[in-house]
């Protein structure tokens, strides 16, 4: 089996609001719109579906011995230039954090938490987020 890729649900308070946000911030733009929820992508593929909360009683985030962390993690070539972006356009973010790879949090409109991550090489695995394990090939199992 090959795995092409993944989406994430995430539950927001206003579809078509939510929607410019994750546009204006994250460069995600809508692809299919239904009642129950909006698709969007980004240029690179990945598939976002935001749903919609108007009760405010989904939430996805996870605590463990460090905090709450967030559920909804995106993968950016230049964490740095990320964090300054999403700081000068009026987003409080979190620090930069260096641990198995550079990321840093912040919320979007609706409380949930983000985390962009920045992946660094890795000279003993030989390989970056970037760049599929094995050159792509699947690994027996």
């Amino acid at each position: 089996m090959q795995i092409l890729g993944s989406y994430s649900y995430i539950p927001v308070s206003n579809l078509q609001e939510a929607a410019r946000w994750y546009g204006k911030h994250l460069g995600l733009r809508v692809v299919r719109e239904d009642e129950l929820f909006l698709e969007l992508r980004s240029a690179s593929g990945v598939r976002v579906l935001l749903i919609g909360n108007d009760d405010a009683r989904v939430t996805f985030h996870m605590n463990d011995s460090t905090g709450t962390q967030a559920s909804y993690g995106f993968v950016v070539p230049d964490l740095r230039e990320a964090h300054r972006q999403l700081a000068e356009s009026g987003i409080t973010v979190g620090s930069v954090t260096d641990y198995e790879a550079l990321s840093f949090k912040f919320h979007d409109p609706d409380g949930n938490i983000v985390e962009l991550w920045s992946d660094y090489p890795d000279p003993a695995a030989g390989w970056t987020v970037f760049e599929p394990l094995n050159g792509g090939q699947e690994e027996d199992s």
